[in-house]
């Protein structure tokens, strides 16, 4: 019975821990007193006699990846447009990653206002990811991976740190074709 007592005792100290984790990161919120009432088959009162606390330090970030491809401020133009319709990103895994997020921005600042305006969920295992350059803006463009931990049920553990990087998209302005004789339809 004791035995049965501590493997219970056990498992609901582990989902309090999950659950703890998981209103940690969703609400900010740390719940310091707790404590164990419980009898044992018998009916004696075996629950503990003062509340327990505990502190909950932040969970860290995960560092930011280290990225390989492309470098800072490429340029892709028309030259790379005639070999290739995408941009490869990579970048070496994170200890502790289980995913990894490709975030766009408008603008280079880290601030609270400068959100993703798009982000591309990267598959567990893979540190590499192809984006077709007609999803991309002209001009420039902001990026960077973030790292990821997950807990059970896909709960994030822990977000990542990032690094903004640049990539320009430079393409000549479109020319006006011009008519032979207004009345074909075909251009020089």
């Amino acid at each position: 019975d004791f035995i049965l007592f501590i493997n219970l005792v056990d498992k609901l100290i582990n989902n309090l821990l999950i659950l703890t984790n998981y209103l940690l990161i969703k609400t900010n919120k740390i719940c310091p007193n707790w404590t164990i009432k419980a009898k044992n088959t018998e009916g004696f009162d075996v629950s503990a006699k003062f509340p327990r606390n505990f502190t909950i330090n932040p969970i860290p970030k995960l560092p930011a990846p280290v990225i390989e491809e492309p470098s800072e401020n490429t340029v892709i133009d028309a030259k790379f447009l005639r070999t290739s319709k995408s941009v490869n990103f990579k970048w070496n895994a994170v200890e502790s990653a289980d995913s990894y997020k490709i975030h766009f921005y408008e603008s280079a600042y880290k601030s609270e206002g400068n959100k993703p305006v798009l982000t591309i969920d990267i598959p567990a295992g893979k540190t590499e990811h192809s984006v077709p350059v007609a999803s991309l803006k002209k001009g420039a463009n902001y990026w960077a991976v973030e790292a990821q931990s997950h807990i059970e049920n896909n709960i994030l553990l822990q977000e990542g740190n990032t690094e903004i990087h640049t990539l320009n998209i430079s393409l000549p302005a479109l020319k006006k074709p011009v008519l032979v004789n207004p009345g074909e339809l075909y251009a020089k």
